[in-house]
């Protein structure tokens, strides 16, 4: 939470990789024995001001910790779809595609007060 505003960020993780051949969506590819997605869900899982996360994933993807949402056709579909999952009482959200696992502390919490600001 940031100055009582409460926070979810949107995880997009249920691209098919059309342009990336290979039997696994590319999301699920591992960099050091783990799958992409999860770099990028550590560190949003990190932020203290991150209230709630909701992950945007394949049909029947879930996770033991998070609420999970199935994608659309289309990147739009997908973000329409998380931003329906979002609490009522929502008052930032941030998207982050799955596929940039490097995202930093620094860029989130520069992201939120730009958001709040705004």
């Amino acid at each position: 939470m940031y100055k009582d505003t409460l926070i979810t960020a949107i995880l997009l993780m249920a691209g098919k990789g059309a342009r990336f051949s290979q039997i696994i969506p590319k999301q699920f590819i591992k960099l050091n024995n783990i799958p992409l997605f999860e770099i990028a869900l550590k560190t949003l899982s990190e932020c203290k001001w991150i209230d709630d996360i909701i992950l945007v994933g394949p049909k029947n993807f879930t996770h033991p910790y998070y609420t999970c949402v199935e994608g659309g056709d289309t990147r739009q579909e997908s973000s329409y779809n998380g931003l329906l999952a979002c609490k009522k009482n929502t008052g930032i959200v941030l998207i982050h595609d799955a596929l940039r696992p490097f995202v930093t502390q620094r860029i989130i919490k520069e992201n939120i007060i730009a958001a709040y600001k705004t």
